[in-house]
């Protein structure tokens, strides 16, 4: 019974990750609003951390499910707090 619900979780977690770049802004915003703060990463590593100690495999699905939500939301075409590349010309 349990080893069903961690299959159909880790189905769910790989169909997720396949489909984050598929999202809206709006709902892409949204994610960034999950993902970005001190507390908010603070309780997602927490949530990583017993996941991990409960099922390996679906703790490393759900790291990776983490780091594609954060790549997915640094645009690099976009200034970070306001600040410009200064040095991207150098090489």
């Amino acid at each position: 019974m349990l080893q069903n619900i961690y299959f159909i979780l880790s189905v769910l977690l790989i169909l997720f990750i396949l489909n984050i770049h598929k999202l809206s802004s709006q709902n892409k915003f949204r994610i960034n609003l999950l993902v970005d703060g001190v507390i908010n990463k603070i309780l997602l590593g927490l949530l990583l951390c017993i996941i991990i100690f409960d099922n390996f495999l679906l703790g490393i699905l759900f790291m990776i499910f983490l780091l594609i939500l954060q790549l997915e939301n640094q645009n690099k075409n976009e200034f970070i707090e306001g600040f410009s590349d200064y040095y991207k010309n150098i090489c």
